[in-house]
């Protein structure tokens, strides 16, 4: 994923200076729309001389914005997730898979740098619901998430209505309630974090108008 993110961003930086001086996206216009997909994968796997585990992620989430202002955009998204882990311990195997579906709420900025190509940060507060599955069974248990993130990224635009994203990392906090099915309480958990590096990276298509 890390060289995905490499290439991505040697893409963006040429294809910004080819067109620079002919491009005339300098700006998102107050009253401009857009609809965007975002595609987010990754895969990771560690192992020794008694255990293996193997990780694995994708998320898929589309928007639709309005700007409000020149440069400032809010707007609404949905999305869903999915993330299974493997543990090999020796002759046994555990896995979870976990299962979320998310609406959110965002607010967008963009700086362009030089045309076609701006740096963005955009804010999302989010709400989910999910399950959690172990070993292909049909046990599941209940998540309940509330999110907060601000998310750093940029946008380059290859036509006055289309765009190539990108979103590098983040800066978060989650609250998360689980209803176990053999827990009578529910388990509750608070996360911040921060997540800068190129290994979490989701790339995405948008069309203004």
């Amino acid at each position: 994923m890390k060289k995905l993110a490499i290439i991505a961003m040697t893409i963006f930086a040429i294809g910004a200076k080819a067109q620079e001086k002919s491009s005339t996206t300098t700006a998102i216009q107050s009253g401009t729309w857009n609809t965007q997909a975002n595609l987010n994968f990754f895969s990771s796997n560690q192992e020794n001389n008694q255990a293996e585990v193997s990780n694995s992620n994708f998320g898929l989430n589309a928007t639709f914005g309005y700007a409000v202002s020149k440069n400032l955009e809010i707007g609404l998204g949905a999305g869903y997730n999915t993330n299974t882990t493997e543990n090999k311990l020796l002759t046994n195997t555990n896995e979870i898979t976990r299962r979320d579906f998310t609406i959110n709420a965002y607010i967008k900025k963009y700086v362009f740098i030089i045309p076609n190509l701006a740096l963005t940060a955009q804010g999302t507060i989010s709400y989910g619901g999910g399950v959690m599955e172990y070993n292909n069974d049909t046990t599941q248990d209940d998540l309940t998430t509330y999110a907060i993130q601000l998310v750093p990224g940029l946008s380059y635009f290859a036509t006055e209505h289309l765009a190539i994203t990108a979103q590098i990392g983040n800066i978060s906090y989650r609250h998360t309630k689980t209803e176990f099915q053999n827990i009578p309480e529910p388990v509750k958990r608070d996360d911040f974090g921060v997540n800068l590096n190129m290994s979490n990276i989701t790339l995405g298509i948008a069309y203004y108008w």
